[in-house]
């Protein structure tokens, strides 16, 4: 689908281009010059306003912007990164950049490339899993294609943006070796084997200096070793200087509040910055502006290009889904599945996405596109019935502590309807009457950058937040708690601010930080995009079965940072008795006993500015799981998130597990037909699902989320797998389906290995099951007898697909040429790339843990050093 002209020189002159770069800047006045490099440009101005959209996973389109109000919700990168499919990453790339255009876009802010470091990253989803060369691999084509439809990618973030966390100003120190082969490959092949138009530094400072002025980084790696000649940009605010910036080879600053502007003007004047230079800076942002024409209106798309971008989203979604467990009763038997229970809050219309700025309003997002009635039209002879299972997710399950009590156990005072009454005032001190009063089914309130209108992805029934509600202002729900049985309870308050908890006005919780707070408060640099900050407090009650309590919650945002984009925190949840049984956690067993096989679809939450407390699945998702499993055996579980979630709890008693990642607006459907098996499973995992619960406890503290504002990157080059192959995890590359398959006969065409010659490993793989399917054949090398710092790494993979019985000869080639440098290490010391003089063992199997045959090559004559 990709179209028919070829992609243009951006960043390499051309004489025609230059030419007219010379007329442009000629007549444009200063000014106006430093107003485009700080992104304040005039619309009267002597070229058109470059418009630039985020989009990993589609175009997010800002009203009065855009000239669209909808574009394809495609699957997140981390769903075509399992795919682990260079063809489909290039399809991908064609949709996002013919929809960049059409909708009068000229830069997409994207693709992201951070490595998966936590697996409580926020933005994992974001980008392509935990392997720097599976994610070269793929994003090469996708910017490739997207470059082709005459749209400019801005690669990013650069560099070492790798947690949510203190994301503004948190301080990476990373070893240069770490540096070199995992976090810059992907960037270099971006930029050198893709052509990239542009590089977004990140928020963060790098071993001490922030990314946007960073003279190593951006001058001597990007623009020197690399060759880069487009331009660099900022992430939004990330720009904290004048001259350190603008010396170091920052571009164009990404603002709405200049560091430069007025005052990169009043510098050029006062000659402490030479106007040429300037004109340098602006002629590699309008040099690919230029050469892709740019400044010609948007074509709007066709209605056959919706729908050849719609199935590209949907054949995305259908094999990036990954199947972790099957005892054989997937595929469903439609003959023997006449009773099929589905349970999850988000089965009924358009599945989870990611949260933040890659926020996609799409098309098509209502109708046959759900799981529930997809199955419904694949099965008509069935009786399919649904129920959520728990409450809606939202942004509020990133808070710390025990989950929200559900409505179905609260009650308002007067009428009794399910969840509390909460009146609103519009200061922080109750003063007055309140401004309005509604009833709510949860206290679960998480407001920030992450919240606000088109950057929120809640479940689609979950209740949203007043609007009109200031960010500094106080709330006071009541009502009634009534005991679903007998025991020990521990209510909680998880709060950013001042809290009260009264049952039967009896005062349980109080925490209040107005008395110690001191008058001048320093607010933290960056506290604006930094998710943490909530504490949790909690009280134990011993409660009867029935036993209703009179229940009043007093919450005031009062801090001084509480702000529009670090708003309200606050939760009342709760852990009740091990053995109760919340309403809906019944009501959805009582469905699955009547049901010949439970589908229950469970979510996470994810986003921008914020990470992941835990791995675990939120709002009682996995209690709702163990409790069905132990009474209906015949349970497929469909998890669906951007990052890792923990299984350990319920993987050995579900009949099957399918991850399906956050699937655009047709996963519902592409999830029906893997289940009732129309389609095989074909996902391989681009990163490792731990074993066990991870929570920020996991890490010392200087690992994650870092001390004194920097975090260390400890680990080195032992990230993803090469850290996590032990038992129980579900390993980088590992991926079943509905067939099995051998690899044998495997050998290479040399006994050695020299660093700048390709290597060929033949295997034959053999389908042993009873159906068509495919394989990914993958190649890990490693050093002989090096240490665990020195680990395996991913340098070659192949798909194949065999009929049942099939047996097909492949060949794999070790490419030395290739980003990642398969061959070499980074001498620290000599601050280069070398080859090892030692051993080479290719290990070659299905997953980095599942190795059929293990090749070992002595290195070449000469070869070493």
């Amino acid at each position: 689908m990709t179209r028919a002209h070829t992609t243009p020189t951006l960043t390499c002159p051309d004489p025609a281009v230059e030419a007219e770069l010379d007329t442009l800047l000629a007549r444009m006045p200063l000014d106006e010059k430093t107003a485009l490099v700080s992104n304040q440009q005039h619309t009267n101005g002597a070229l058109p306003v470059i418009r630039a959209a985020d989009g990993a996973a589609g175009i997010r389109l800002v009203p009065g912007v855009a000239t669209a109000t909808a574009a394809t919700a495609l699957p997140a990168p981390i769903a075509l990164a399992a795919t682990w499919d260079t063809s489909l990453a290039a399809e991908y790339g064609t949709v996002l950049g013919r929809e960049l255009v059409a909708t009068g876009h000229h830069v997409l802010l994207g693709p992201a490339v951070d490595i998966a470091r936590v697996p409580l990253t926020g933005r994992i989803y974001e980008s392509f899993g935990e392997d720097p060369y599976l994610t070269a691999q793929l994003v090469v084509p996708e910017i490739r294609a997207l470059q082709a439809e005459g749209a400019q990618a801005c690669v990013k973030h650069f560099l070492a943006n790798n947690q949510e966390h203190a994301r503004a100003t948190v301080d990476a120190h990373v070893d240069e070796r770490t540096l070199r082969e995992i976090y810059l490959p992907p960037f270099e092949a971006a930029v050198r084997h893709a052509g990239a138009a542009a590089v977004m530094t990140s928020y963060n400072r790098l071993n001490g200096t922030y990314a946007s002025e960073h003279d190593w980084l951006l001058d001597e790696v990007l623009r020197g070793q690399w060759k880069f000649d487009g331009w660099v940009m900022s992430d939004f605010l990330a720009n904290h200087s004048l001259h350190a910036s603008f010396a170091a080879g920052l571009d164009w600053e990404l603002t709405d509040a200049p560091e430069w502007g007025d005052h990169l003007a009043a510098a050029i004047r006062a000659g402490e910055i030479a106007e040429q230079e300037l004109d340098l800076h602006l002629r590699r942002i309008l040099r690919p502006f230029l050469a892709l024409q740019q400044q010609h209106p948007a074509v709007p798309l066709t209605e056959e290009e919706v729908r050849s971008h719609r199935t590209t989203g949907q054949e995305a979604a259908a094999r990036s889904a990954v199947l972790l467990r099957n005892n054989g009763l997937l595929p469903l038997d439609a003959a023997r599945c006449t009773k099929i229970a589905v349970i999850g809050p988000d089965a009924t219309d358009i599945t989870a996405a990611g949260a933040g700025s890659p926020l996609v309003s799409p098309h098509h997002a209502t109708g046959h596109t759900s799981l529930v009635d997809a199955l419904r039209t694949l099965l008509p002879g069935a009786d399919i019935r649904h129920t959520p299972g728990t409450a809606p997710i939202s942004a509020g399950v990133l808070l710390p502590g025990p989950g929200a009590i559900p409505p179905e156990v609260l009650s308002t005072p007067d009428t009794d309807e399910p969840g509390l009454r909460a009146e609103y005032w519009t200061n922080d001190t109750f003063t007055g009457a309140p401004a309005f009063a509604r009833t709510e089914h949860l206290v679960e309130v998480n407001r920030g950058h992450f919240s606000q209108p088109g950057f929120h992805a809640p479940s689609p029934n979950w209740q949203s937040w007043p609007q009109n509600v200031p960010a500094r202002h106080a709330t006071r729900w009541t009502g009634h708690l009534t005991a679903p049985c007998s025991g020990t309870y521990e209510l909680s308050v998880t709060h950013l601010g001042t809290a009260r908890l009264f049952l039967d006005d009896a005062l349980v919780i109080d925490v209040s930080h107005r008395d110690t707070l001191p008058e001048e408060r320093e607010i933290p640099e960056g506290i604006l995009w930094s998710g943490a900050g909530a504490t949790v407090h909690t009280a134990t009650v011993t409660l009867s079965a029935g036993q209703r309590l009179h229940i009043r919650l007093d919450y005031a945002a009062d801090l001084p940072e509480q702000s529009d984009h670090y708003g309200a925190q606050i939760r009342l949840g709760w852990q009740p008795p091990a053995d109760c049984t919340p309403p809906r956690h019944q009501e959805a067993l009582d469905l699955a006993r009547w049901a010949d096989v439970t589908v229950v679809a469970a979510r996470a939450y994810e986003t921008e500015a914020f990470d992941r407390p835990t791995t675990r699945l939120p709002q009682g998702q996995d209690d709702l799981i163990r409790l069905l499993t132990r009474h209906c055996p015949d349970t497929v579980v469909i998890t669906q998130s951007g990052g890792p979630t923990d299984s350990s709890s319920w993987r050995e008693h579900v009949a099957a597990h399918l991850h399906a990642w956050y699937g655009g607006q047709d996963q519902g459907q592409a999830l029906a037909e893997l289940l009732i098996g129309a389609r095989e499973p074909e996902g391989r995992l681009p990163l490792t699902f731990p074993g066990h619960p991870v929570t920020p406890d996991t890490y010392p503290d200087a690992c994650y989320p870092g001390t004194d504002g920097r975090v260390r990157y400890e680990e080195q080059q032992a990230v993803g797998y090469r850290a996590q192959l032990r038992a129980g995890s579900h390993v980088f590359g590992h991926g079943l389906t509905y067939t099995t398959f051998t690899v044998h006969d495997v050998y290479a065409d040399s006994e050695a290995h020299h660093p700048e010659r390709p290597l060929t490993v033949t295997a034959s793989v053999t389908n042993t099951g009873p159906r068509e399917g495919s394989e990914v054949v993958q190649l890990y090398c490693r050093v002989e007898h090096q240490d665990s710092t020195h680990c395996g790494r991913l340098v070659a993979w192949q798909r194949v697909r065999l009929r049942a019985g099939q047996t097909r000869q492949i060949q794999l080639t070790i490419d030395p040429g290739g980003p990642n440098h398969p061959m070499w290490q980074w001498n620290p010391r000599r601050r280069r790339w070398e080859p090892t003089s030692r051993p080479l063992l290719i290990d070659v199997g299905s997953s980095a843990q599942q190795i059929y045959a293990t090749l070992r090559l002595a290195p070449e004559h000469g070869a070493g050093s």
